[in-house]
C-alpha cells in the first residue's frame, strides 16, 4: 500500500463528489491517512485535529463541525454514508467502545513508515434507521429539510441536531457491550 500523500492519495469508499472536492485547488487536507478535506475561511480550524487512534471522536474534524454548528448537505445519499453519525456513535459508546488493531503507511520526513494504532470499532449498519427516526421524531421542524436537487432526494440539517438525536438513539437501540 502506498504511503499517504496529501496531494495525491485519493479518497476511498466515499463516492465521486468527495473525490472531486479533494482534487480542487486551494483545498486543505487533514492528517494522514484517513484525512478530511476542507475549503474556506474555517478550514484550518476544522482540520486542526485528527488523531489516527480516533478518526471520528472528540479530536476529529467531525467534532469541530459540531462545535462550529455546521450544516450537512447530503445530495442524493442516504444516512448510511453520513460520516458525522460516527461522532454520535463514539459519544454514545465512550471509552467502552471495542478497539481494533489498525494502521497505515504514511510519509514522515521523506520516509515511508507504518503507523499502528488501536481504533474504536465503528459500524454504519443502523445509520439508515437512525436517520429515518431522526426525520420522523425531530421535535424542531427546522432540524432537517428534505427536498429535490435534480432527480435526487437531498437533505440539509445541522450537525448538532443529528448528533444530539443519535447519541441517545444509539444508547437505546444498540446492544450493550
Amino acid at each position: 500500500m502506498p504511503a499517504f500523500a496529501r496531494d495525491l492519495t485519493p479518497t476511498r469508499a466515499v463516492g465521486v463528489i468527495p473525490e472531486l472536492f479533494r482534487s480542487q485547488p486551494q483545498l486543505e487536507r487533514g492528517a494522514p491517512p484517513s484525512s478530511s478535506a476542507a475549503r474556506g475561511p474555517l478550514s484550518s480550524e476544522v482540520l486542526a485535529e485528527q488523531r489516527l487512534e480516533d478518526l471520528f471522536g472528540e479530536s476529529s474534524p467531525l467534532s469541530a463541525l459540531y462545535e462550529l454548528d455546521a450544516s450537512i448537505l447530503m445530495l442524493g445519499t442516504g444516512y448510511n454514508s453520513c460520516t458525522v453519525l460516527h461522532l454520535a456513535e463514539r459519544r454514545a459508546e465512550g471509552e467502552s467502545a471495542a478497539k481494533i488493531r489498525d494502521g497505515a503507511p504514511v510519509m514522515e520526513n521523506g520516509e515511508r513508515i507504518w503507523k499502528a494504532c488501536n481504533q474504536p470499532e465503528v459500524s454504519s449498519d443502523d445509520f439508515e434507521r437512525t436517520g429515518a427516526d431522526f426525520e420522523t421524531d425531530a421535535t424542531d421542524a427546522t432540524s432537517i429539510r428534505v427536498g429535490r436537487v435534480g432527480r435526487s432526494t437531498s437533505r440539509i440539517f445541522r450537525v448538532r441536531a443529528l448528533v444530539g438525536f443519535a447519541v441517545p438513539w444509539f444508547k437505546q437501540h444498540r446492544p450493550k457491550k
